[in-house]
C-alpha cells in the first residue's frame, strides 16, 4: 500500500524542482526525501523522475502519477480542514432520543435557545419510552432513566427524577383485607408508576395535584444519565 506521506512528500519535490528544496519545506532531510521517492518507485515498480547532476524531471509515468497525485493531496487537505477548524462553529446533524414526557417537559423546551447558539447543527430529536439502539440508530446523545451498566459509552449524570407510585385509598384497603398485609406485592404491581422532572414543585406537582384527595404516594428518586 502507498504511504500517503510519501505522497505528499513527491508532490512537493515536483512542486519545488529538487529534493533538498522539498526537504526544507517539509523539514526532512534530502536523504529522507530521497528514500521516500525509492520507495514510492518500488511500490510502483517505475521510475518516476529522471536525474542529471543539475535538474530532474518527471518521466511519463510520474507525470500520469503526479495528476492523480495531486487529486488525492487537495481532497486530504480539504480532509482535514473539515474537521480540524477549531475556529469554526460547530456544525452538522446532532442525533438526540430521550424518553417521551421527559423529553417534551425538559429535552424539547431547550431545543430552540441551542439552535439559536449553534445555527449551523440540526437537531433530531426521537422521543420514545423504549430502549434505542444507540448505535444502530447512530444516536449522538441518548437521555436514560437508570443506571447504566458499565459500557464504552461516555456517562454523566444531570438530574435526579423523582419516581412515585400512586393507589386510591380504597384500592389499598381492599387489598390489605384480602393478603392481611398494609400493602401486598399485587397492589404493588397495579399502582400507577409517574416520573417527574427533579425540578418540580414535589415529587410529582401536576400528578400529586390530580391524585392528592385519593391517592397515597411513595417516592424514590432515581438518577436521569446522558
Amino acid at each position: 500500500m502507498l504511504s500517503l506521506d510519501n505522497i505528499r512528500v513527491f508532490v512537493r519535490a515536483v512542486e519545488l524542482g529538487s529534493f533538498s528544496a522539498a526537504g526544507r519545506s517539509m523539514r526532512l532531510s534530502a536523504a529522507v526525501v530521497s528514500h521516500r521517492i525509492r520507495s514510492l518507485e518500488k511500490s510502483l515498480a517505475c521510475r518516476l523522475f529522471n536525474r542529471t547532476t543539475r535538474k530532474m524531471f518527471l518521466t511519463e509515468q510520474g507525470r500520469v502519477f503526479y495528476e492523480h497525485c495531486l487529486d488525492i493531496s487537495q481532497a486530504l487537505e480539504r480532509a482535514e480542514a473539515s474537521v480540524s477548524d477549531k475556529g469554526a462553529p460547530p456544525r452538522g446533524l446532532l442525533k438526540v432520543t430521550a424518553p417521551l414526557g421527559f423529553g417534551q417537559r425538559v429535552v424539547a423546551p431547550f431545543l430552540p435557545r441551542f439552535q439559536a447558539r449553534y445555527p449551523e447543527i440540526d437537531v433530531t430529536l426521537r422521543l420514545s419510552d423504549y430502549l434505542v439502539d444507540l448505535f444502530t440508530e447512530a444516536v449522538d446523545v441518548a437521555v436514560r432513566m437508570d443506571r447504566l451498566p458499565d459500557s464504552s459509552l461516555i456517562v454523566r449524570k444531570i438530574a435526579d427524577i423523582d419516581r412515585v407510585l400512586c393507589a386510591a385509598p380504597a384500592y389499598i384497603d381492599s387489598a390489605a383485607r384480602r393478603s392481611r398485609s398494609p400493602i401486598s406485592k399485587n397492589t404493588a404491581a397495579s399502582c400507577c408508576a409517574i416520573q417527574a422532572p427533579a425540578s418540580s414543585a414535589g415529587p410529582c406537582s401536576a400528578a400529586t395535584a390530580r391524585c392528592r384527595r385519593w391517592c397515597r404516594a411513595v417516592s424514590t428518586p432515581t438518577p436521569a444519565t446522558c
